[in-house]
């Protein structure tokens, strides 16, 4: 289970809506990060040619946008909040780079990845290359803000990096294995969502919010990056590449381990997934046995309960970000 570029598939008018509610805030931030990173002395060939290639693809509008609207949500000012979207889009994308390499995902999105390029070595060390680069550019914000705000930025921070540290170690000693609990698996869906969840907290806090206001945008990012990764494990099942590659190399979709809690089902499913290549043919037959088995409706239903959960999180925010809060988690539930 990769760590994804958290992008919603919905249909265009909301999509149009999330992007631009998310571009807006969030496009200064990327176009000083490319910049960035295309300044790291790189003195290898490959290594610059990978920079330029990860540049050039580079649109995380998601991760800086957030944070800009956690910071906006408890009245600070989204400019403000620039050079540590600089800094997190850097982190983020360090992340991204390792766990490419990881998942041996050659093709993202339709574009070829870092690591589908130049290998696992260049993956890891120009993620390497980002991770320090990320946090030498909250060293130096720490210069211009109180000493208590950088302190609860590194906190926060820290506990993301030991939970999505930890959900990673819990994926590589489950791959291959197909008597994953759907607990299981949501308690490691759970952990990764703090990349989501840590950017709220980072923009309340930044945006001078009190605990609760903290709290709750917290409590809310982790579910909207659950909810985030669910859908994505929806749309795999649509793809046979990547349902291909989900079983190959890392943990299969949530509604497949659903659907393996029937000994039956579950015996069709892994005959069919035990195939080299898997075809569309294949991937319909799978869909149409866990739709008339009620499992993506039970799945729609925890969905629906997840986004309860998150709406009532930000109750108390003002109305305008709280629109905007509640499209993103809508946006989660399009057309499931």
């Amino acid at each position: 289970m990769k760590q994804k570029n958290t992008q919603f598939s919905t249909n265009e008018t909301n999509m149009a809506k999330i992007q631009k509610v998310l571009r807006e805030r969030s496009s200064t931030a990327l176009e000083l990060a490319r910049k960035r990173i295309l300044e790291i002395e790189v003195e290898n060939s490959q290594g610059q040619q990978a920079l330029k290639l990860y540049a050039k693809h580079w649109d995380d509008i998601t991760h800086p946008g957030m944070l800009a609207l956690a910071c906006e949500a408890v009245g600070g000012s989204p400019d403000k909040s620039v050079p540590v979207q600089v800094a997190t889009l850097l982190l983020t994308a360090a992340m991204d780079l390792h766990d490419d390499a990881i998942d041996r995902s050659k093709v993202k999105n339709g574009k070829i990845t870092v690591y589908g390029k130049f290998g696992s070595d260049i993956s890891i060390l120009i993620g390497d290359a980002f991770l320090l680069e990320g946090f030498l550019l909250l060293q130096r914000h720490a210069e211009t803000t109180t000493q208590m705000t950088m302190r609860k930025i590194l906190y926060t921070i820290e506990k993301a990096f030991v939970r999505i540290g930890n959900a990673h170690l819990l994926d590589a000693t489950l791959k291959g294995k197909k008597d994953i609990s759907p607990a299981e698996y949501l308690r490691i869906v759970e952990k990764k969502a703090s990349g989501i969840e840590v950017h709220f907290r980072i923009g309340a806090i930044l945006g001078g919010g009190t605990e609760n206001q903290i709290e709750a945008l917290g409590q809310y990012g982790r579910i909207l990056g659950t909810l985030i990764t669910l859908r994505e494990d929806y749309i795999d099942l649509f793809e046979p590449k990547e349902l291909s590659n989900r079983i190959k190399n890392e943990l299969p979709p949530f509604p497949i381990l659903c659907a393996f809690q029937d000994k039956k089902l579950k015996k069709k499913i892994v005959g069919i997934l035990s195939n080299q290549e898997i075809s569309k043919k294949e991937v319909n037959n799978i869909l149409y046995s866990i739709r008339e088995a009620g499992v993506i409706d039970d799945f729609r239903l925890q969905m629906q309960e997840m986004a309860k959960n998150a709406y009532r999180a930000v109750e108390s925010i003002e109305e305008k970000q709280k629109a905007e809060l509640n499209l993103l988690i809508e946006g989660t539930l399009e057309d499931i």
